[in-house]
Order: structure tokens, then C-alpha cells, then sequence
């Protein structure tokens, strides 16, 4: 794998946006997979290199980046109020993917993880060249008051009958932000094909009673995205 720091773009306050594309062995033009980070969920976590590192094996490429919420203050740093900004910064790493000679700019697939998934679906609905959208750990599930979670998909992931084009989510069966019940609410409501993934662990696709499932969860995430993209976006 081939790591390759890029600048994005730059900022009226000179603020230099960055992101990681992590290129497969050989020569392109490329497929590539964006990958949108959670809120506190940086592009340096376990998770997304377990990712890159499975994909850019097959011959898929993994643009990888930071909030600039985060690069700012990553325990306290907050997005925009109408994620406008997240939205914006997004929207430029795909444009520069598109005029990167390493990438095929027709086959570029979303993915974000948890507030990454909202971003990036409201990228997905305002962008019709995605060959795919990927979710991990979609935000379903609020609890405000009292023990019972309110389902408010529809808040965050609107028109989703009305997308056209190939749809993955990915969720752990002890999600407190995501259940088993609301994912398949969720692909049931809504008439577009949505391929679902249950694996073991919570948020973080993790689960601290046993370490071994932590260890061995990251990979079957991995593993669902590539058998997805090689079926259908990038088939």
C-alpha cells in the first residue's frame, strides 16, 4: 500500500485542508472508497486502517481525512450547526479525487462512519456520479428522555426511496445508536435495495467483555465493504 499525504485545497484563512489516499500496488487510474470520520473518530482509528489496508489489497483505493472541527480540537472541537461546513470540506476531497490522475474518477464510492454516515448521505443525495453509499453505524436510535430510544432515521437519512443507486449499512448488534430492529426498519420502509450487516460489537463495532471479538470485528466490517463493492459498485 502507497500512502500519499494531499492538500485539498486551501482555505480564505489559509487553512490547508488535508486528507490521506491510501493507492494500491501497481499503476492506476484507480477505484476509490472516501471514507468520512465519526465525530471523535479520527482517520487514524483501527477501524479505517483495517479497512484501507483489506481494500487497497484488492485493488481499491481509500481517501481518508480529519474534520477540521477535529484537526482543530478533537476532544471539543463541534461541526457546524447545519453541517454546511463538514458538507463543503467533503465535497472538496471528491472533487480533487476526480482530477487525480491515480483515481478513475467514475468509480468513487461514499462511505462514512456514525456523524461521518450523516455527511455523507446528504453528499450522496446532492451528488448523482457515487457509484455507492456506505453507512457504518448509522445514527437511528436517539434516547432523550427515560430509557427507550426514539427511531429518527428519517431525520438524518431523508429520500431514501428516492436514491438510485447501490446502498450498504453496517451496524453491531449491540449498537446503542443503531439496532438490529431500526436497520431493518430502516431497509424495509424505504422501496431502494439496501444490503444490511449485523456484526458482533457496539459503536466501534467493538465489545469489551471480550477482547477477541474486538479484535476480529474490524476485519468482518472490512471484509462485508470489499464482497459489496467488488458485486456491485466497482464490479
Amino acid at each position: 500500500m502507497n500512502t500519499i499525504s494531499k492538500v485539498s485545497g486551501l482555505e480564505k484563512n489559509e487553512i490547508k485542508r488535508a486528507y490521506t489516499l491510501d493507492l494500491p500496488a501497481g499503476s492506476g487510474p484507480f477505484p476509490c472508497l472516501v471514507l468520512a470520520p465519526g465525530l471523535r473518530y479520527g482517520m487514524q482509528r483501527e477501524l479505517f486502517l483495517t479497512i484501507s489496508t483489506e481494500l487497497t489489497r484488492a485493488g481499491i483505493a481509500v481517501a481518508r481525512f480529519d474534520w477540521d472541527f477535529f484537526e482543530k480540537n478533537p476532544k471539543e472541537g463541534q461541526p457546524s450547526a447545519d453541517l454546511s461546513a463538514e458538507s463543503r470540506q467533503l465535497r472538496e476531497v471528491v472533487r480533487q479525487l476526480r482530477l487525480d490522475d491515480n483515481i478513475h474518477f467514475q468509480q468513487i464510492a461514499l462511505a462514512g462512519k456514525s456523524f461521518g454516515s450523516v455527511v455523507a448521505w446528504r453528499v450522496l443525495c446532492e451528488d448523482a456520479k457515487f457509484k455507492a453509499g456506505i453507512f457504518l453505524t448509522p445514527l437511528f436510535d436517539e434516547k432523550k428522555d427515560g430509557p427507550e430510544a426514539s427511531y429518527v432515521a428519517a431525520r438524518y437519512y431523508p429520500y431514501a426511496s428516492s436514491l438510485r443507486l447501490p446502498l450498504m449499512m453496517i451496524t453491531g448488534d449491540q449498537d446503542a445508536h443503531c439496532s438490529t430492529r431500526s436497520l431493518y426498519r430502516f431497509a424495509f420502509e424505504n422501496t431502494s435495495a439496501i444490503r444490511i450487516a449485523v456484526v458482533s460489537g457496539d459503536h466501534g463495532f467493538s465489545q469489551t467483555a471480550d477482547a477477541k471479538v474486538s479484535e476480529n470485528s474490524h476485519p468482518l466490517v472490512a471484509a462485508h465493504i470489499l464482497d459489496f463493492l467488488r458485486h456491485t459498485a466497482f464490479a
